[in-house]
């Protein structure tokens, strides 16, 4: 059986005064956040809480906690191995980001970042190569950018190419 890979995003805002102004004094720190925030992942990999009552081990996990002032968002999105990619889609894209009818592209010196389009119509102009990747992601029931970078590994069933 395959293993089963997750990310788990969790976000939210706490007021530290929780709205009282005359509470300023006893007011939540960052740091305390910081460290409510690590025991409840302590809490959830160390009572057994992502396997439940199931013979499934946690392998490998890792995590990281954010605090940030003001008001964004942070995003997540696969990344996988730009020889998902054939060579001369990649190097269209590549070379003319702006002229991509299908797809928005950023490039950076590693790979690039690619957001299919959901238009009408735009399957035919679709290479195989990216096709495939676009039909990967919605198995995974993702449906937003994916990164494609030349030192990350192949996805297991998804197509490589030489280049």
């Amino acid at each position: 059986m395959q293993p089963l890979n997750f990310s788990l995003i969790f976000t939210g805002t706490v007021n530290p005064n929780g709205g009282d102004e005359e509470a300023t004094g006893i007011a939540m720190q960052r740091g305390e956040l910081y460290a409510n925030l690590e025991q409840i992942v302590c809490d959830i990999t160390g009572q057994g809480l992502v396997t439940g009552d199931t013979p499934a081990t946690l392998e490998d996990h890792s995590h990281r906690v954010r605090i940030t002032e003001g008001r964004f968002d942070m995003m997540a999105m696969p990344i996988i191995s730009i020889a998902h990619l054939d060579h001369p889609t990649a190097q269209a894209v590549s070379e003319k980001p702006d002229a991509c009818t299908w797809a928005i592209v950023a490039n950076y010196g590693e790979g690039m970042f690619i957001r299919f389009l959901e238009q009408e119509g735009l399957e035919a102009e679709l290479p195989q190569c990216a096709a495939d990747i676009r039909q990967w992601l919605k198995r995974q029931g993702l449906d937003g950018w994916v990164r494609l970078d030349r030192d990350w590994d192949a996805v297991d069933g998804l197509k490589t190419y030489e280049w």
